[in-house]
């Protein structure tokens, strides 16, 4: 009877430190990649700039490693998306320019890869990968490219406010969010968070904010609780515009956007807190382009400039990444392989990017 005792107390303890903090200790890593729409590197308060209102993105930067040099490799919308999620060029993946649909990957796509090795995938937000209609739910198969636990997107839509704002359900139906759209959003993404907590799983959240939208004052329109955050007459510009009512007003609406993604931001880490799940979990914070916001009269995106094609990108896990700023080149192609390599995941032949991930382990800034 004794060693029968012994052995259930040491199955007991076994088990009770494998499921420490929701899940056990011997599995990889959990990912969460969090990414913003036409969001320029100069728009957070960490990246020096003095007027924007980001105290959770601040705060996680000081956490983890923030990279000064993360490039749009194309800075549109759909091939961003395109090489993200394939680890591949537009010329191979076929997400060429905005509304190209993306070619099957047959497993050699990002998410696909994560699924196969037992990850739960779930994908909530703007997909813009469909091609053709932006006005339609995205069917279960090859073109959710490995996003097969939960995928809630509205394709591609340029309607943000409460009254308007939608996602497209499991069933194909459109449901409004009732509430400004990045707070649906980032609620679905908490949900995810909740009902995987017990298992390995990959979650990406992709906000349309602050990318102008709908027709008032140019675009670029937020909850009035964040615009009263802001004067426009008080604003800096940067030196590269002119310095108009206009533009002061598109930067109060652009900043006030940022500062609502900050918050839900914040509350989705602070959601990691509560189910434990921060020890053992890669976050990741960038976007997929960023905004002239009228920088030399151009406009808004898809030009070389760097206010075009340079981004911000954070990057935390706990105990693995010593926080720091780091002066790496970062190209959209390199997350594909570099964090399959942190999970420890295999990387697929035909991808095209660079596993940088000795490179930031070794703090080796001037990788190649």
């Amino acid at each position: 009877m004794k060693k029968v005792k012994i052995a259930l107390s040491l199955a007991l303890a076994a088990f009770t430190l494998c499921h420490t903090n929701g899940q056990s200790q011997n599995e990889k890593p959990n990912l969460v990649f969090v990414f913003s729409d036409q969001h320029s590197y100069d728009m957070l308060g960490s990246y020096g700039n003095k007027d924007i209102i980001t105290p959770n993105l601040d705060a996680f930067a000081a956490e983890g490693v923030r990279f000064n040099n993360c490039v749009s490799t194309a800075p549109v919308c759909t091939p961003y998306r395109g090489m993200l999620l394939s680890g591949q060029h537009p010329l191979r993946n076929g997400a060429l320019m905005n509304d190209f649909r993306m070619e099957a990957g047959n497993g050699d796509y990002f998410a696909e890869v994560m699924r196969d090795s037992g990850y739960a995938c779930g994908y909530f937000g703007k997909w813009h990968l469909y091609g053709g209609n932006r006005n339609r739910p995205i069917p279960e198969g090859p073109y959710r490219y490995g996003f097969d636990a939960k995928f809630l997107s509205n394709n591609c839509t340029l309607l943000y406010d409460e009254e308007r704002s939608y996602y497209w359900d499991e069933d194909g139906n459109k449901q409004l969010f009732g509430v400004w759209e990045p707070d649906g959003q980032t609620k679905q993404a908490m949900q995810f968070l909740e009902d995987n907590a017990n298992k390995p799983f990959a979650m990406f959240l992709s906000w349309h904010p602050p990318h102008n939208w709908g027709q008032a004052h140019e675009g670029y329109d937020a909850p009035a609780e964040f615009l009263n955050l802001y004067n426009p007459d008080k604003l800096t510009l940067r030196p590269n515009v002119e310095d108009t009512p206009e533009i002061r007003r598109m930067y109060q609406g652009h900043m006030a956007m940022i500062t609502n993604l900050d918050q839900n931001f914040g509350q989705l880490m602070q959601k990691l807190r509560e189910l434990e799940l921060e020890e053992n979990t890669i976050v990741v914070f960038t976007s997929d382009h960023g905004d002239l916001l009228m920088s030399y009269g151009l406009g808004h995106k898809t030009f070389p400039e760097a206010l075009s094609s340079r981004v911000p990108l954070l990057m935390r896990w706990p105990g693995k990444l010593n926080p720091r700023e780091s002066n790496l080149l970062f190209g959209t192609l390199d997350f594909m392989p570099t964090l399959l390599s942190m999970m420890e995941l295999d990387i697929p032949a035909r991808n095209q990017g660079r596993n940088l991930v000795d490179a930031i382990y070794n703090e080796q800034d001037d990788a190649v």
